[in-house]
């Protein structure tokens, strides 16, 4: 499945070695029918590399009970908050930071599926990969 946007946004009110980004997904589709992803809250908490590295890490984070969910031909899949951990790259540049990540074994799991459902019901992990970039901007209150 890919989608043609995907949008994050998130707001820090000072430096952290964290950003929570909240992503919308678009144009999604699979074996070029439509698909959907909801993330129903569900967010991306990003970790800044340590120091003299670019590899951070990413976890999902959900509300409680809630979790992602992506509709595909006749396939529903959840996925559930967790701590994927590493193959995140984060970089800066002049004016942003481009993210980059290659997860390897993101948990989920086939809630619906029918004959026409190309996935075995006892999916466990699937690949998630993209490229974002972060920019930053500062209000400044002149009284």
């Amino acid at each position: 499945m890919t989608c043609s946007t995907e949008k994050t946004s998130g707001e820090l009110a000072a430096a952290s070695e964290t950003v929570s980004l909240s992503p919308v997904y678009e144009g999604c589709e699979s074996t070029g029918t439509k698909a959907e992803v909801k993330p129903n809250g569900c967010s991306y908490l990003v970790y800044a590399p340590p120091a003299e590295s670019e590899e951070g890490s990413l976890d999902i984070v959900c509300p409680k009970g809630q979790s992602m969910l992506i509709t595909a031909l006749a396939c529903t899949i959840t996925v559930s908050a967790q701590v994927t951990a590493k193959h995140v790259t984060v970089w800066n540049t002049d004016e942003d930071i481009d993210i980059r990540e290659t997860l390897t074994s993101v948990k989920a799991s086939v809630v619906k599926d029918s004959f026409l459902c190309p996935l075995e019901t006892s999916i466990a992990t699937m690949e998630v990969s993209g490229n974002r970039t972060v920019q930053g901007s500062s209000a400044i209150d002149v009284g």
